[in-house]
C-alpha cells in the first residue's frame, strides 16, 4: 500500500475471501481515486485492480519463486510478467482501495529523469523471469509487451534526448524480437496498435513515434 492511500473499511476481508477457494492464486478488488482532501473523483467510479501490487491479495506460494525485483523503476511489472496468466484470478465486486494521485510519485516524476529507461530494461528482465518460471508467451503476453514498447515508454522516455531515444527503440525492437514465439503472433488491439508492432518489427523509428503519438 502507498503511503499517501487507504483502504476502506472491510477491504482485507473482501480480498481474503476467496482465497479460501484453493485454486484462486490472487484476488483483484475495485479501486477507486480520491483528492488530495480524501473526496471521491470521477464520481466514484471504480476500476477493477490491475497491474500493481495494491488491490490485491496473493496466495504466499506466488512470492516464493518471484519478488519485485530491486534497483528497477516499474518494478510491479513483475505481476503482468509473472503473475497474470500464471495463477488463477478472482475479481470481486466492491471498493478495497482508495487512490490518491500523487504529483511526486514516481510516475508523475519519470519523465524528468534518465532513469525512465528502467521501463525497457524491466521488460528485457521479466521476460527471463517468466521463462525461468515456465510461463507461456502467448497473446496476452505478446499484447502486454506490446504496451510496454508502445505508449508507456513513448511517454515515459520523455527525459531522452533524440540520439538516446532512438537507441532505446532499437533495445526495444531488440528485445520484442528475441521471444521466439512472437515471431508470427498479430496484436489484439485495435486501434493504432498494428503500426506500433509494425515499426518495432521494421525499425520505423518514425512510425513508432506517430503511431505512439496518436494513441
Amino acid at each position: 500500500m502507498d503511503s499517501d492511500d487507504n483502504i476502506p473499511e472491510a477491504s482485507v476481508e473482501l480480498l481474503m475471501a476467496p482465497l479460501a477457494d484453493s485454486t484462486i492464486g490472487f484476488v483483484s478488488g475495485g479501486v477507486v481515486s480520491i483528492d488530495e482532501s480524501g473526496a471521491l473523483r470521477n464520481g466514484g467510479k471504480s476500476t477493477l485492480a490491475g497491474g500493481t501490487p495494491w488491490g490485491h491479495a496473493f496466495r504466499r506460494e506466488l512470492w516464493r519463486r518471484i519478488e519485485l525485483p530491486e534497483g528497477y523503476w516499474f518494478e510491479d511489472t513483475v505481476l503482468k510478467y509473472c503473475i497474470y496468466g500464471m495463477w488463477k484470478e478472482a475479481a470481486i465486486e466492491g471498493v478495497v482501495y482508495n487512490y490518491r494521485n500523487n504529483p511526486t510519485s514516481i510516475s508523475h516524476t519519470s519523465k524528468r529523469s534518465k532513469k525512465s529507461l528502467d521501463t525497457v530494461w524491466i521488460v528485457q528482465q521479466m521476460i527471463l523471469w517468466r521463462r525461468a518460471l515456465g510461463g507461456a508467451f502467448d497473446q496476452f503476453m505478446f499484447d502486454q509487451t506490446l504496451k510496454q514498447f508502445g505508449m508507456l515508454a513513448y511517454d515515459r522516455l520523455t527525459a531522452l534526448d533524440d540520439a538516446e531515444m532512438r537507441s532505446a527503440f532499437a533495445l526495444m525492437c531488440d528485445i520484442l524480437a528475441s521471444v521466439p514465439e512472437f515471431e508470427e503472433m498479430q496484436t489484439t488491439m485495435q486501434g493504432r496498435w498494428p503500426d506500433v508492432l509494425l515499426a518495432l518489427r521494421t525499425r520505423n523509428f518514425k512510425l513508432w513515434s506517430l503511431a505512439c503519438y496518436f494513441l
